[in-house]
């Protein structure tokens, strides 16, 4: 059973894995998410009213921090704040007109992404929890499928268009055949090519003043680059760093929430254009998550001088309270650990989600240093094929039937970009055992997708009721009484009977009194092409006319 997949918004394609694979745990591809959150933006900030700029830029920043984000409770806090500063906004009347406008964007994603468990799916949050769940380092779980559609769209509109013969389905032997013998081999080949290229390049450049410099910069650049994860771990530096925060008072007082503490944490060197201290939000926990949004935490993961800092002002606090017998809800806070290593603070997050290790590879994956140091699952896959095809096992290239270079010549629609082929991160992730784990909330997210979906659809279709019901004011039954007008009105109430009753049915207040009404079946021209069958005669060639004309 998979363990983990990524799809694009379709909550139709989710809602079927979720049905067929109850456990899975279901990401959606960031650059989707990204579109519709740009789409929204972009209607709802029309126009250029003053300080509209300013509140663009405000959102975008809100986006990416929902998106950085690692607990929900920071997810929801983030949209908490944004209203309340909209709203200080708001009561300028220069500046009430954008600031309306962002307050409309900001609803959006509260209603319609902003919930527990479809924040699972596209948050980094997220996206730690399924490491955990497939056990394999963070860099690893990719967060878009854009290569894998780049690799369909070039699959199915020019590797495999010449051979469809006329939009029908290709035959089953024949599609293997080119899968195997045709596919795969130019795949490796390309990547065999590409090595030689780079190979060559180097080659050149052995020798050039500067060479070996750029050539370890370009490396430099590929490391990866994983999501920071809070772990407490022996640092003079930052132990100082913290010491000095304390010592400057630059920490707020706690606010105490249902799974943590939140404090805000001013820096001691860092300052704005305006020479106010940076301010950084920092989270404490209670389950051993922490998070703050300075730099350093961010590029080093661990627990920077804020976190630090931040832990020995609540343990303060929390026993200066209890010894003056004060009644601040400090004092009843349990004790907040950190993790000690990266490998127990990735399963903390795990745990927190509801996973747990599956995989006993878990160990080596998330090391500091894992990101090069050993060959992924893919990489030896992906060598063992190549090693393969270039002994000879599938034949060589010029065997493969001559047929197949005359009809992909014929294609010329295949505009995608053929270094995408080469992506081996978006393959499927699978459990390496059969033994049952815990039911993710992947399926509940599904659910509150298609509600917010659904929200949209009947505020969208409820708009054109009034001009409807305008319209009936000025007809009569013996108007619609026309062969020609009838049927689409017949048409139209049926449907919302059907409508009605199925809405009764779900909801808990209403007693559904027509269960046995049927829905009417759709009589509109259908706009998408399905495949033919294939044809079991051989293709009949057009021949020539002989007309006069």
């Amino acid at each position: 059973m998979p363990a983990a997949a990524i799809t694009d918004t379709n909550f139709k394609e989710r809602g079927a894995l979720v049905k067929v694979f109850p456990g899975i745990k279901l990401l959606l591809c960031r650059f989707h998410l990204c579109q519709r959150w740009s789409n929204s933006r972009g209607k709802c900030l029309r126009g250029n009213a003053p300080g509209q700029k300013a509140i663009f830029d405000r959102l975008i920043i809100l986006e990416r921090q929902l998106l950085e984000s690692t607990s929900f409770n920071i997810a929801r806090n983030l949209i908490s704040d944004e209203i309340s500063a909209l709203n200080q906004i708001a009561t300028n009347g220069l500046y009430a007109s954008a600031a309306g406008k962002g307050m409309t964007h900001v609803e959006y994603l509260l209603s319609s992404w902003v919930t527990e468990a479809l924040w699972e799916s596209w948050s980094d949050g997220g996206r730690q929890a399924a490491a955990a769940l497939i056990g394999v380092a963070i860099h690893e779980v990719v967060m878009t499928n854009n290569h894998l559609e780049s690799f369909n769209g070039l699959l199915k509109h020019k590797l495999l268009k010449g051979w469809s013969r006329g939009g029908r389905r290709i035959r089953v032997d024949t599609l293997v055949f080119m899968l195997a013998l045709k596919v795969a081999q130019s795949i490796f080949q390309q990547r065999r090519l590409e090595a030689e290229e780079r190979k060559m390049l180097l080659k050149a450049l052995e020798g050039v003043p500067g060479a070996d410099k750029l050539i370890g910069a370009g490396r430099a650049t590929h490391q990866p680059i994983e999501a920071p994860v809070a772990y407490l771990s022996p640092d003079a530096m930052r132990d100082e760093g913290a010491r000095l925060l304390l010592q400057y008072k630059r920490l707020s007082s706690p606010v105490v929430h249902e799974k943590g503490v939140k404090l805000t944490c001013w820096s001691v060197g860092s300052t704005d254009i305006n020479g106010t201290p940076i301010a950084y939000t920092v989270w404490l926990g209670f389950d051993g998550v922490a998070l703050c949004t300075c730099p350093d935490f961010q590029q080093r993961g661990g627990a920077c001088k804020h976190m630090r800092a931040a832990l020995s002002h609540v343990q303060g606090l929390k026993t200066w309270v209890r010894q003056n017998n004060g009644n601040d809800p400090i004092a009843h806070i349990p004790n907040i650990e950190l993790p000690t290593n990266k490998a127990a603070a990735i399963n903390a997050i795990a745990t927190r989600n509801g996973f747990s290790r599956q995989n006993t590879a878990w160990e080596g994956a998330v090391g500091v240093g894992s990101g090069c140091g050993g060959a992924s699952t893919f990489a030896q896959a992906a060598r063992c094929v190549d090693e393969a095809l270039r002994g000879g096992f599938l034949g060589d290239l010029d065997e493969i039937n001559e047929a197949d270079g005359e009809s992909a010549s014929d294609s010329d629609s295949g505009d995608y970009e053929a270094g995408d082929m080469s992506s081996g991160e978006g393959s499927a992730l699978w459990l390496h055992d059969d033994e049952p784990y815990s039911a993710s909330t992947s399926a509940r997210g599904v659910v509150e997708q298609v509600i917010a979906r659904m929200k949209y659809e009947i505020k969208r279709q409820m708009r054109v009721f009034p001009t409807i019901h305008a319209a009936l004011d000025q007809i009569t039954r013996r108007d619609l009484d026309n062969p020609r007008h009838l049927p689409i009105h017949e048409q139209f109430t049926h449907a919302l009977e059907a409508l009605a009753a199925r809405f009764r049915g779900l909801l808990p207040s209403v007693t559904s009194s027509q269960n046995n009404t049927q829905l009417p079946a759709a009589s509109q021209h259908n706009t998408h092409t399905h495949p033919l069958p294939p044809s079991p005669e051989k293709r009949q060639y057009r021949k020539d006319s002989r007309s006069i004309h």
